[in-house]
């Protein structure tokens, strides 16, 4: 699932609204509004500058290259975005 601004500010307004009940209809909006703008700079933070990497183990590469050659185990690295 994509990162996505309106669903984490609405996450967290709601937890703000159920852990202190009593906000009016028109400042639950407002307070929703607030966090969503909020969750975009969080969201497009993570999106623009996080480092995302694994390892990759290859139990055998057998019959991968044509020819001659040595198979066997294999191991590596790969770099993701992040969405």
């Amino acid at each position: 699932m994509a990162l996505d601004k309106d669903r984490l500010g609405d996450a967290i307004a709601n937890a703000i609204i159920a852990a202190e009940p009593g906000f009016s209809a028109e400042e639950e909006t407002d307070l929703k509004d607030k966090w969503k703008i909020i969750a975009k700079e969080i969201v497009d933070e993570i999106i623009n500058n996080a480092v995302v990497s694994t390892n990759v183990a290859v139990a055998s590469v057998s019959a991968v290259t044509p020819g001659a050659g040595v198979s066997g185990p294999g191991a590596g690295t790969g770099a993701g975005t992040i969405s």
